[in-house]
């Protein structure tokens, strides 16, 4: 994911905003260790049970209203998101959805979302590596597969950048939403 996000940081540079996501970034900093020491000590099938639960109620509510979320949430909602993503993040490797939630309701138009997103994920990624280094989660096997899958990344974020384009923001938002849906029922019944 991470060299996947440096693809796509380079297509919304112009609209990039780390004043954004900062207070996401420092509660996530606070919350991978929570997630990765919890990695070890909790049984991650019934946390990923619970956030698909979590999801699926929460997409199904969003994707039954029509238009913009009702609720536009302030920044002070922005570090305790962060702190949830970086346990879940730690935990599951899942720790999008209270990202993707709380910026889907500050009301940012598509390419400041995607912006906000993508370095978000970029930066937890780059912190998220040496974490799970440290404790002996990284096997050179999964490096070589990575570095394998490079160019299948490249061509993906192409077809993204494209598809990008012709969408407008109500249709993204219910994208992602369904995309969260499928997530969610995935989580809860695999």
């Amino acid at each position: 994911s991470t060299v996947n996000n440096f693809f796509v940081l380079w297509s919304v540079r112009d609209s990039l905003s780390f004043r954004r996501i900062y207070p996401l970034l420092i509660g996530a900093a606070f919350g991978i260790p929570v997630g990765v020491y919890l990695l070890k000590a909790l049984d991650a099938v019934l946390i990923k049970r619970g956030l698909g639960a979590v999801l699926i109620l929460f997409s199904s509510y969003s994707l039954l209203k029509r238009g913009e979320a009702g609720i536009k949430i302030g920044r002070v909602w922005a570090l305790p998101a962060g702190v949830v993503s970086g346990v879940l993040n730690g935990l599951i490797n899942m720790g999008g959805p209270p990202v993707i939630i709380y910026t889907y309701h500050k009301g940012w138009d598509k390419r400041s979302v995607k912006a906000a997103l993508t370095l978000y994920f970029t930066v937890m990624s780059l912190y998220k590596i040496p974490v799970l280094t440290g404790m002996g989660l990284v096997t050179w096997r999964a490096v070589k597969l990575m570095l394998l899958l490079i160019p299948i990344i490249f061509a993906g974020a192409l077809i993204g950048f494209t598809l990008f384009e012709r969408v407008n923001r109500e249709t993204m938002r219910r994208i992602t939403y369904s995309l969260l849906l499928g997530l969610g029922i995935t989580l809860l019944f695999r």
